[in-house]
């Protein structure tokens, strides 16, 4: 399986550990094209922090798994189109558009639909 990096940035996020007071952070996204023989089979989102080791979050969105998800998060998207909506969304975090929640139910959506195959 061949990967290519599609965008990777830092994205400020607001943390709130349970107990704990709220915190943001700037954490690493990238997102890379998997493909066999030439065709995108997933879209594999990585959510990295430099400066914690121990924070690495990997999650694949299949073909198959992507209807799914769709259905789930009522998107208006395909697959072939849905990485280049992520990176529209991920840009206007960064420029100070959003400040997302990891516990936004969207957010939790998003990685409860992800497929555990990395």
């Amino acid at each position: 399986m061949e990967r290519s990096s599609i965008w990777e940035e830092a994205v400020p996020v607001r943390i709130i550990p349970e107990g704990r007071d709220e915190r943001s952070a700037d954490l690493t996204v990238t997102l890379y094209e998997l493909s066999e023989q030439g065709h995108m089979s997933a879209i594999r989102l990585q959510i990295t922090h430099e400066m914690d080791s121990s924070l690495m979050y990997t999650c694949d969105v299949t073909e198959s798994s992507f209807g799914a998800m769709k259905a789930a998060m009522q998107l208006h998207v395909e697959f072939h189109t849905f990485a280049e909506n992520i990176v529209t969304y991920l840009n206007t975090v960064r420029t100070g558009g959003l400040l997302p929640h990891y516990k936004d139910a969207r957010y939790v959506k998003f990685i409860g639909s992800c497929s555990d195959d990395s």
